[in-house]
């Protein structure tokens, strides 16, 4: 029937205009913020939605601050099977930890490299369970190393979590 044939043909070119219009993922993060289409790319600068807070003013770490795993008790730690007065759920949990292993995961560390340690509260239940006192080592961050200089220019780190911005495996995903 004639009919089916134009809906078919109507369909076929439908759908190459769609994909002729279809936007992609670029593995180098530009463009995931179309009003600031440099924001995660790559090697640029991470965005501050507040000022820095350094002991210093400048780069150094405030060691005032609370411990990293203090705040991840306070956060997640309850009794099993109690709901959470902030209703947070597991899923919260879980999702912060891949945000967390994203920032982590990046392989690009300060040069010089520094290392500093996390202080663990004597008898944490998964790090410190003899009560001996212990810490957990990392090292900073890579930083735009025209940052850091001083009091108008406090350190700031750069993006380095884009997938594969300088390798060739985006091109085989693409396929």
């Amino acid at each position: 029937c004639w009919l089916d044939q134009g809906f078919n043909i109507f369909l076929l070119v439908a759908y190459s205009d769609s994909i002729r219009n279809q936007e992609f993922q670029r593995y180098d993060g530009w463009y995931n913020n179309l009003a600031n289409r440099d924001w995660g790319s790559a090697g640029s600068r991470l965005h501050r939605d507040s000022p820095s807070n350094y002991e210093d003013g400048v780069y150094m770490m405030n060691l005032s601050l609370p411990s990293a795993r203090v705040l991840s008790d306070l956060v997640f730690r309850g009794d099993a099977g109690i709901p959470n007065a902030r209703n947070l759920t597991s899923m919260f949990a879980f999702f912060s930890q891949v945000v967390a292993y994203e920032i982590m995961a990046s392989t690009a560390t300060s040069c010089p490299l520094e290392i500093m340690k996390i202080p663990v509260p004597p008898g944490d239940p998964v790090y410190d369970i003899d009560g001996t006192g212990t810490n957990i080592p990392f090292t900073r961050a890579k930083y735009d190393k025209q940052t850091g200089q001083g009091f108008n220019s406090p350190r700031e780190q750069v993006s380095s979590s884009a997938f594969c911005a300088s390798c060739g495996a985006q091109k085989a995903l693409q396929t």
